[in-house]
């Protein structure tokens, strides 16, 4: 084991002990960062030296989306300094538009130390629960990543979160050995080139682990044996090119949908582990096996406001006026929605981010799905929550594996029609059933619906086996970039009649 490595590792992770101290530690965090840029345009204009307390804070400043900093936002792309960020910012980062059109934040230097303590708390943990793991600090972490680089805003390159910080966390003292390909592959402009040439240096390391975007990962992994294996002469297997990878890290979408297919790929000891994060920041980390991730209370300043309240609003742009609950980290309550905004060192100000979370247990947190990232043809919302338990309980149900899913509504009869991918072939017939009694448990509004006959039984259209993954291969070559691309949960019918064609 390199003890050197691991005694950093230890270091960059900390412990836990915030969580303790919550609400001093979270207050502390507040007031770092409008400390830190009190003298900005932005912290001149919201009287920043003039907050003393969480209260103070909120009484000061409203909840704010991205429209509400546009100005600022364009004065910075202007080149203009001290807008939002007191510090200069080396990088902006672009959203993979899940709502809306793409974003462009201001990505400060410290993202990277938030992004590698967030690995190195997965990396310790993981260790602690099973100290034969231990070998993982032998070995390099590789990293599957989005564009570093595609464009310049005022002069700075402009890329995806995850390309941007992988990138970047190798510039942290010490920290370059722990991870391939280095910062000159990955910062290689053409996606395919980029995957090629990281093939060819990581096939050369002892990986122990990696990170990705958990789909984005699998179909690396194919291109490798399909394409990169004959041209640089590698093994037939990625756990013979591989023998020591173990640790899967992911984020951008529920990691335990795909912990079969990489136990499958790589052998049932290998140990999955996800965060939770976002273009604006590293928020929680799976530090077990049990249900949830652990808040990282120490970056970022939380703030939760009910679900239920939120959707009283009768338009979703009342969130300035409407008298929403700003409730802090120590004030939320178990088994019950919020919408999650953030305060952060990359100056974002009570800014909704567009998540939905859940604390399901003491420092527990879950990530239900995105606000309006549902389906609701009758009232029954049906989310990306939803989604996951439909699937869990049709590969228990049936013991079937599904490696991708997909929603959408069609009319005449109005109906859901669900695109599965399963891993090998299965009669649909033997499926609608299942799928049908599963939705009604987990969803009282849709069961409601479908004996009141709104709601047809749902169709079922069973993908041929790959077809995901050159979804997200024609999404690569249209786009001419490897952004942070992941196939729509909800689409429209004519995209799944699209890929049935496929």
């Amino acid at each position: 084991m390199n003890t050197h490595l691991l005694q950093r590792v230890e270091k960059l992770a900390g412990d836990d002990s915030a969580l303790e101290h919550a609400e001093k530690v979270q207050e502390q965090v507040l007031r770092s960062i409008l400390k830190a840029n009190r003298n900005t345009v932005f912290g001149k204009d919201h009287s920043f030296c003039e907050i003393d307390s969480i209260e103070s804070y909120q009484k000061r400043l409203p909840l704010a989306r991205y429209d509400d900093f546009r100005l600022y936002l364009e004065l910075m792309k202007a080149g203009v300094p001290h807008i939002l960020l007191a510090e200069d910012f080396p990088r902006w980062a672009e959203t993979s538009g899940t709502l809306s059109s793409p974003k462009l934040y201001p990505i400060p230097e410290v993202m990277a130390e938030h992004f590698g303590r967030t690995l190195a708390k997965i990396v310790v943990s993981c260790v602690e629960e099973e100290p034969s793991r231990k070998f993982l600090l032998e070995g390099k972490m590789l990293m599957v990543v989005a564009d570093v680089a595609s464009r310049y805003v005022a002069g700075k390159p402009v890329g995806y979160i995850s390309g941007v910080v992988s990138h970047d966390v190798q510039q942290l003292p010490g920290m370059a050995e722990a991870f391939t390909p280095s910062q000159k592959v990955l910062a290689m402009g053409d996606w395919e080139e980029r995957w090629l040439e990281l093939t060819r240096h990581a096939s050369r390391e002892n990986v122990t682990m990696s990170c990705s975007t958990p789909p984005i990962l699998l179909s690396y992994f194919k291109k490798v044996i399909s394409e990169y294996r004959p041209l640089l002469g590698l093994p037939d297997t990625i756990p013979t090119i591989w023998p020591n990878l173990e640790l899967i890290t992911g984020a951008g979408v529920r990691m335990s949908l795909y912990r079969k297919q990489y136990q499958k790929l790589l052998g049932d000891q290998v140990c999955c582990r996800e965060f939770y994060c976002a273009t604006e920041g590293f928020f929680a980390y799976q530090k077990d096996e049990r249900e949830g991730l652990t808040p990282i209370l120490n970056h970022v300043f939380y703030e939760f406001i009910p679900l239920d309240e939120w959707n009283q609003m009768e338009e979703p742009h009342n969130y300035k006026t409407h008298p929403l609950t700003r409730l802090s980290y120590t004030r939320v309550s178990l088994n019950t929605d919020y919408v999650l905004a953030v305060t952060t060192p990359g100056g974002l100000y009570s800014y909704i981010i567009g998540d939905i979370v859940r604390f399901i247990g003491p420092d527990r947190l879950f990530w239900v799905g995105r606000l309006g990232w549902e389906s609701s043809v009758a009232g029954e919302k049906f989310n990306e929550m939803h989604m996951s338990m439909l699937r869990q309980s049709m590969e228990s149900t049936l013991g079937v594996e599904i490696t991708n899913h997909m929603a959408a509504v069609k009319d005449d009869p109005l109906r859901y029609v669900f695109a599965f991918e399963f891993e090998e072939s299965i009669d649909v017939n033997t499926v609608v059933e299942t799928v049908d009694r599963s939705l009604r448990e987990v969803n009282a509004i849709y069961d409601d619906l479908r004996k009141k006959n709104v709601l047809k039984c749902p169709d079922i259209v069973a993908l041929q086996k790959g077809t995901f993954d050159r979804y997200i291969k024609r999404k690569q070559k249209e786009e001419k970039s490897l952004g942070q691309i992941k196939p729509p949960l909800f689409a429209d019918s004519a995209l799944i009649d699209e890929l049935a064609e496929d």
